[in-house]
């Protein structure tokens, strides 16, 4: 397993985490020691808000980190995965960590690890995401960081991030994925992801959780004596038919209040109402001076979720890889952009529901392209022959380069928008290319 631009350094520790043994200790055993033994650097000091949710992580942090730098915090944030850079996944202060000081911490933490390694024995071998939840503590220790904010890796109390000792924890939503290492139904999904918040914790219950999965998470958090705070809903205007955003509205200190977020579609107004709950928690915890911090989310962005490039041929990046997403994708879209000629380009990878979501873009109705050549891609023509019926096939790519030149060279597609997604590694591909032939700047 490869990332394209990264340092060297993360490609040999992800290589050193993959050797773990078949026979290594359960998270439970290993976790906790691992962050006892880096305890100077995950020790309570720095206020910790982690997030977790099948869909809408991505956002609600870029959310939440916008707000806390409008309340004068000196924020760190740690996401996953990442585009184009390895960098994304560490900011702070709102910006991408260079790749120097990357570099600098993980040599640093990859020498701690295999020591921790050396006591302890092979067994407690950590997994990558382990390694880079140290790396992003370790840069965020050194840079003075205020309050962080880490998005879960796969589901909650399955994550390591359980186990930081954060302030409050945000669930956004609770849907079908990861089923292999989640369990089948809607029932286990929420069982675990509730897990999120540590016990005696607190836990927004995000909008976006729905009436299935939300008694499940009630009631977990109740054997876990987990303060749950219900996230309430907030109302919307129609998107703007730019797709550049749209206005939600809420009560706030008994008076209507409005703010602007750079996010289109109802499932985006519904992360907008878990980031209002957790202000309001970290406001009566005194941790921001005031409500009023809640204007910063006008200045969120985050890109490849609804990134919209308006030109002769314009582009629609989404990367939403699970039903729940697709069909919040695809319902955003028609209302959003519902002036536009609608063309898609769709890729898939194996650990998702690859069926389903093209079956979804199918039923659509718009003309689809199949595209292959990106890490874990599920073959083009594999695609179309297993995803049900479909109608105009735009072509079967053997790379995301080939589809966004054809795309580009192709006459009857002018004055369309290209949707791209159904895979992250797909999104960020096709966005590098973009961004080299200077149409994305």
């Amino acid at each position: 397993m490869t990332y394209h631009d990264e340092p060297p350094v993360i490609g040999e520790l992800m290589e050193w985490c993959l050797k773990r043994p078949a026979s290594q200790v359960g998270r439970s055993q290993r976790v906790p020691r691992l962050f006892h033994e880096f305890r100077d650097l995950i020790n309570g000091k720095i206020p910790i808000v982690t997030v977790a949710g099948t869909s809408g992580k991505g956002t609600t942090c870029a959310l939440l980190e916008a707000m806390l730098i409008e309340a004068g915090h000196v924020t760190g944030v740690y996401t996953k995965p990442h585009l184009n850079a390895f960098r994304e996944r560490f900011r702070v202060a709102g910006r991408e960590v260079p790749d120097s000081e990357l570099a600098s911490h993980a040599r640093s933490i990859r020498e701690r690890l295999q020591a921790f390694v050396d006591c302890y024995g092979q067994d407690f071998r950590p997994t990558l995401y382990e390694a880079l939840v140290l790396i992003a503590a370790s840069i965020f220790t050194h840079r003075g960081v205020t309050l962080a904010v880490f998005e879960a890796a796969v589901g909650g109390r399955s994550c390591a991030t359980s186990y930081l000792p954060s302030i409050l924890s945000v669930l956004t939503s609770v849907d079908l994925d990861h089923q292999l290492e989640l369990g089948s139904t809607i029932e286990e999904i929420a069982r675990d992801k509730a897990g999120i918040a540590p016990p005696g914790g607190v836990l927004v219950v995000g909008a976006g959780v729905g009436p299935a999965a939300r008694p499940i998470v009630l009631a977990e958090c109740a054997t876990r004596h987990t303060r749950c705070v219900q996230a309430d809903l907030v109302e919307t205007d129609e998107p703007l038919t730019n797709g550049a955003g749209q206005i939600v509205r809420f009560s706030l200190e008994g008076s209507m209040r409005s703010v602007f977020i750079a996010f289109p579609g109802r499932h985006q107004a519904l992360n907008f109402a878990s980031v209002l709950a957790a202000t309001k928690l970290l406001y009566n915890m005194k941790l921001i001076p005031s409500m009023e911090a809640i204007r910063g989310v006008e200045g969120a962005r985050s890109p490849g979720r609804f990134e919209f490039v308006r030109g002769e041929l314009s582009w629609l990046l989404d990367v939403a890889h699970n039903p729940a997403s697709i069909a919040s994708l695809i319902d955003t879209a028609s209302r959003s952009l519902r002036n536009d000629r609608l063309v898609g380009i769709v890729g898939a990878t194996e650990r998702h529901d690859y069926r389903t979501i093209v079956n979804l873009l199918a039923q659509w109705g718009i003309p689809l392209g199949f595209c292959e050549g990106y890490p874990r891609a599920i073959s083009a023509h594999r695609l179309l022959i297993e995803g049900g019926p479909c109608g105009d096939v735009l072509g079967l790519f053997r790379s995301p380069a080939h589809a966004v030149e054809h795309c580009l060279s192709t006459a009857s597609l002018a004055g369309s928008t290209v949707l791209v997604t159904g895979s992250l590694f797909l999104v960020g591909q096709c966005r590098q290319e973009l961004i080299r032939r200077g149409i994305i700047r």
